[in-house]
């Protein structure tokens, strides 16, 4: 927590066109919302395959949407040995 930036979120995003002047306005707009700290407020990677940047990268009609059951991380099938502990 202390190497926290000190200056309140709220200017982070103001100051992405500047530290990124080349960037396209659709860029900084995704930018702006994965940005955020709280990850209740934060894009989901749902709505961000939905923002006009990533616009040309999603086809949902091939892409799969898992459900929410899934394990993270999925767990290795039985036919593979244990992996050794290096540490």
């Amino acid at each position: 927590m202390l190497n926290l930036p000190k200056e309140p979120q709220s200017s982070l995003p103001s100051n992405l066109q500047a530290k990124y002047p080349d960037a396209s306005p659709e860029a900084l707009s995704l930018l702006r919302r994965m940005l955020v700290i709280d990850p209740a407020k934060r894009i989901t990677v749902a709505e961000a395959l939905e923002m006009p940047y990533l616009s040309s990268l999603h086809d949902p009609v091939v892409e799969i949407m898992a459900d929410s059951g899934m394990p993270c991380p999925p767990s290795l099938p039985p036919s593979l040995p244990p992996l050794p502990i290096l540490i």
